[in-house]
């Protein structure tokens, strides 16, 4: 799914000249064939995965079968457990919408849109974080490094053409015939701007959507490296390119 390339990213500078042997136009945002985008992780050891796949995640919801709906637990999947989440989410703040002027407007959020907003309110879904900014990425790797002794994990994915990755494209408010809580294809999805911190953040994401029908059961009681496994079909990237920050050494100082 990515390569490990074995450099090390230890101050800023660094970090420019990695993009400028990446390629003279990959930062270019006006060059769609050189799009790139980030990923900061706060271990290297941690894998792309999003937060609903992660095993130490679902064994909090792994409940009676009944929450989700259905009569065999062992048939709970990633995908029935993320539309269980976003309908409660959707309960709890419908009033995000309601007292906004969208309802007079006759506006009415797509799954889409609520799983963007339920992502950055922290709720566990099939979207992986992506940012345009790669110093916002760094600041996600190096963030409490004076309390680890764990490397930091850097992503840099660069897009196919936009030609090449508009059928596993999703750009939230646009129509879309793409059914986020149906669909098995992994996505490239633009979210819209609003709140802060998605605008802040500079956010995308990649909706892992080759991992909604693994089952929940099997996920918790096999070895997480068992189970890690890149998605089988098409995919929006080109290349993902996986770079260590090594804490301790490097003399990148906490972000503030």
């Amino acid at each position: 799914m990515y390569k490990e390339i074995g450099e090390k990213i230890n101050n800023v500078q660094d970090l420019f000249s990695y993009f400028s042997d990446l390629n003279n136009n990959a930062i270019n945002p006006v060059l769609e064939d050189h799009r790139y985008y980030f990923r900061g992780q706060w271990s290297y050891n941690w894998d792309l995965l999003p937060k609903l796949a992660r095993k130490n995640v679902l064994r909090e919801f792994y409940r009676p079968s009944a929450v989700h709906g259905r009569k065999d637990v062992g048939e709970v999947t990633i995908s029935s457990t993320q539309e269980y989440l976003l309908d409660r989410f959707k309960r709890y703040t419908n009033q995000y919408y309601t007292n906004s002027d969208r309802v007079g407007l006759g506006q009415v959020p797509t799954d889409w849109e609520w799983l963007c907003l339920a992502q950055h309110h922290g709720l566990p879904t099939l979207l992986l974080d992506w940012t345009m900014n790669p110093l916002i990425a760094l600041f996600f790797a190096t963030r409490d490094h004076k309390n680890t002794n764990e490397d930091g994990g850097f992503f840099a994915m660069k897009l196919k053409r936009k030609v090449d990755r508009e059928h596993l494209s999703h750009y939230v408010g646009n129509n879309s015939n793409i059914p986020v809580l149906e669909t098995s294809r992994t996505i490239f999805t633009v979210p819209l701007i609003n709140t802060r911190r998605i605008d802040s953040q500079s956010s995308r994401f990649i909706y892992m959507g080759h991992l909604s029908d693994d089952r929940v059961k099997n996920i918790i009681f096999k070895k997480e490296a068992e189970r890690v496994s890149g998605p089988k079909k098409e995919i929006p990237w080109r290349k993902i390119e996986k770079i260590i920050i090594p804490k301790k050494e490097s003399n990148i100082l906490e972000p503030s």
